[in-house]
């Protein structure tokens, strides 16, 4: 009921303003990891967001139950240590066509550069212009425009 009630909202937002783009509502799989769930979401035309390394087995789980295609575009967001974008990178490489990592640092960048072996699109996360007001800092709040 609302991956339609979203579709919805988003198709009437679009016709109301002559926004000719697309809209691909993505499951976030930390919101729910049972199976049940996300094979019911997926009766319903939508797409995937992983937030962790183990969301990609998830993912593979999926394909090798055929429940998506390698056509499904999954949008890799969270914070990424090597063994998550190992798996992101390795999903690219076996014909994931739509995976879309959300750079959250530029290092995180140089990690596809040497194990990605075709091409592929990125996101990226941009951090919100105020300096943050606690003594650490760590990238999951995205790339700062002012170089760091």
């Amino acid at each position: 009921m609302q991956i339609n009630k979203a579709k919805s909202l988003f198709a009437n937002a679009f016709k109301k303003h002559k926004y000719e783009g697309q809209y691909f509502y993505c499951y976030c799989t930390k919101s729910s990891h049972f199976s049940f769930i996300v094979e019911e979401a997926l009766k319903h035309g939508i797409h995937l967001e992983t937030s962790y390394a183990y969301d990609i087995d998830i993912v593979n789980r999926l394909y090798e139950r055929r429940k998506i295609n390698k056509d499904v575009y999954i949008i890799c967001n969270g914070y990424k240590q090597k063994n998550y974008t190992t798996r992101i990178a390795k999903m690219i490489n076996n014909g994931f066509k739509n995976v879309i990592p959300i750079l959250d640092n530029k290092e995180e960048l140089q990690a596809y550069r040497k194990s990605v072996k075709q091409p592929f699109r990125l996101g990226i996360r941009v951090a919100a212009e105020e300096e943050p007001n606690f003594p650490f800092y760590t990238s999951r709040l995205g790339i700062r425009a002012k170089g760091r």
